[in-house]
């Protein structure tokens, strides 16, 4: 009995795919926190390496630790969560002092070009009027003159 294969089940099943699974196989996937997690990708942009994220807790918590609040598994202490909102708040600071020290200035290069494709357009109007004018002046004085 001990060594007979497994039979198929009535329902066309082979027993072993019923055999009870894991405890954690039959848990639905913990997504990422997305208070946690959102607020770390802001800080650390691109990769995130353990060394960059053992940083920007300034090495209060070891890797684990830090995973399972990015995942959502364990929630944050206050110290983490003020360690992070300084470190956001810092950060939007920087980027608002960055964005005042924006001042309008010369318009640069491109105004010469343009102020001189302006000019040379104008040239260019004045010498076609002038032709034009000769070529009418030519022919008021080819008609006007006695033969």
């Amino acid at each position: 009995m001990k060594n007979e294969p497994l039979q198929p089940s009535g329902n066309g099943h082979d027993a072993r795919a019923s055999a009870p699974q894991k405890h954690g196989e039959s848990l639905p996937a913990k997504s990422a926190s997305p208070e946690m997690g959102a607020a770390i990708q802001r800080l650390i942009p691109g990769r995130i390496t353990r060394d960059a994220l053992l940083d920007l807790f300034d090495q209060r918590a070891d890797y684990k630790t830090v995973q399972s609040w990015r995942y959502g598994w364990r929630g944050p202490p206050q110290w983490a969560v003020d360690l992070i909102q300084g470190k956001l708040a810092a950060r939007a600071a920087a980027y608002l002092a960055a964005g005042a020290k924006l001042k309008p200035g010369n318009r640069g290069s491109g105004a010469a070009g343009t102020k001189a494709l302006r000019a040379w357009r104008e040239r260019k109007a004045r010498e076609r009027d002038e032709k034009e004018k000769a070529a009418q002046d030519r022919a008021a004085f080819g008609n006007s003159e006695p033969e």
